[in-house]
């Protein structure tokens, strides 16, 4: 929805919504109250150490981070996607919200 920056910080900053996930980018702003439960945490962890074997044997270097939210005052607030590869830059891709 269509929201001021300000506007977005209250709710972001509200203690009832403290495990609710937050974005804002360009006057739009989004907040989803999705729980995480057991499966879905376990799968996480499975894919995270699958990943990691992988990267370990083909020397490829890797850092790691568990729910980041990254934000860029009076622009955007999101979750990034991490692209690691050999030739790509480490820096994040913040997915359009």
């Amino acid at each position: 929805m269509r929201a001021s920056w300000e506007s977005f910080l209250a709710l972001a900053d509200n203690p009832a919504l403290a495990r609710a996930k937050k974005y804002y980018h360009l006057g739009w702003m989004r907040i989803e109250m999705s729980p995480v439960g057991p499966a879905h945490a376990e799968d996480k962890h499975l894919i995270a150490q699958v990943v990691g074997i992988f990267a370990f044997t083909r020397g490829i270097c890797l850092k790691g981070y568990i729910n980041l939210t990254l934000r860029k005052t009076g622009l955007q607030e999101a979750q990034p996607i991490w692209k690691t590869s050999p030739r790509a830059p480490r820096e994040p891709t913040v997915p359009s919200i």
